[in-house]
């Protein structure tokens, strides 16, 4: 706790009305104002945490004062705001209630916690997009040192939780990604494709960790759900990380199970393989075939994500494009720029010539007039396709 100690100097933490503490460089000491509650025992906190149902029960908890909480009962803390903070527009009270926590760790630091208490503090960060970068810093040191101690849904947490804050902490992922390639095989289907996901938000590309977690993945993907399936193969393709056999049995499964898979997955997909160039014509004509139906369920993005992966492709289904082409144009507003460019790119590629559409984009970067789009635009464009 000391070294935390040090840590605050020089940051001022402002007394608050309630009794929150200040710390300032010239009294290197903590004081209460004199209206301060008494914070309950640290016992009957963690039971009224571990029983709250909305963030409101928390929040006047962490009010009262949590710097004699214990260490349980400061990541039980954590764990909550996390966990109901997405339920709640009340963004004051949340950053308030950060606030006075990570005061209390920057008091007391993050020795002695256990590791998957720790674990859930980490994981509600990311939940929060919690931004103290000292405090941050300081908890993940704790994993940095003891990789071990962590179980791997801890770690496959805590590394997610880094990618939600998009803070690269380097250390904290060249030890994670050392030690769990011994321990692959713990992984669940979630942990697997939480972690790929991670790595390829953050852009960690060590390769032999890749390979060791992808080999893991191998002959199971069939006991995962849509949604890791789907980030699997977009998080390879991210990571420009084409790993063959595992590839391609996603593109089995992916076959097999189109009707489980949504339409964000779908697009998924088809961007992360056209990402790897990994062109297998079955699932591709298959996912065209099945997709058609499903146009009014896809976003633009993904109606653009999923054109870009089939053009840089190079794969050509007459049907799908002209299913696209009859139906963007209703839906013209929905789109950026971007997503015009990128399908007109697709087009191209695949040696389609589609005049409404290619309209369509170019009167979008024109005007940001939706109307005025929608009016020049709502023709249907099957006619044109060459």
């Amino acid at each position: 706790s000391s070294s935390m100690t040090r840590l605050a100097i020089g940051r001022r933490l402002h007394a608050t009305r309630d009794g929150a503490y200040c710390l300032s460089a010239a009294s290197r000491s903590r004081t209460w104002s004199s209206s301060a509650r008494a914070a309950p025992d640290s016992g009957y906190v963690q039971e009224r945490l571990v029983s709250s149902t909305s963030l409101a029960e928390v929040l006047d908890l962490i009010h009262s004062g949590p710097d004699r909480w214990g260490r349980i009962s400061l990541s039980t803390a954590w764990h909550r705001l996390g966990k109901f903070a997405d339920r709640s527009r009340d963004k004051r009270g949340i950053k308030d209630a950060m606030r006075r926590l990570s005061d209390v760790h920057l008091v007391k630091g993050f020795e002695g916690y256990k590791p998957r208490n720790l674990g859930n503090i980490i994981w509600a960060w990311g939940k929060l997009q919690y931004r103290d970068g000292t405090v941050v810093q300081a908890g993940c040191k704790m994993v940095v040192d003891a990789p071990e101690k962590f179980a791997a849904r801890d770690l496959s947490n805590i590394v997610y939780a880094l990618a939600l804050m998009r803070h690269k902490h380097w250390d904290l992922l060249a030890s994670v990604g050392d030690h769990l390639r011994g321990r692959t095989a713990e992984f669940t289907p979630q942990g697997v494709s939480n972690m790929l996901y991670a790595w390829a938000l953050l852009g960690y590309k060590r390769r032999p960790v890749l390979r060791a977690l992808c080999d893991s993945a191998l002959g199971t993907l069939a006991d995962y759900k849509p949604q890791e399936l789907s980030i699997v193969v977009y998080a390879c393709g991210m990571l420009d990380f084409r790993h063959e056999d595992l590839i391609a049995e996603a593109c089995q499964q992916t076959s097999r199970r189109l009707a489980e898979l949504s339409e964000q997955n779908i697009s998924n997909i088809v961007h992360g393989l056209g990402r790897l160039e990994f062109k297998c014509a079955d699932t591709l004509r298959a996912v065209c075939s099945h997709s058609i139906s499903r146009l009014s369920g896809f976003t633009a993005q993904g109606i653009a994500n999923t054109a870009y992966g089939l053009g840089t492709l190079r794969f050509r289904d007459d049907e799908f494009v002209r299913a696209l082409c009859q139906h963007i144009p209703s839906r013209v507003t929905e789109f950026t720029p971007q997503n015009l460019g990128n399908t007109v790119f697709a087009f191209g590629s695949m040696k389609f010539r589609v005049a409404g559409v290619v309209r369509c984009e170019r009167d979008q970067r024109k005007t940001s007039s939706a109307s005025r789009s929608v009016e020049r635009d709502d023709r249907t464009c099957s006619d044109r396709v060459a």
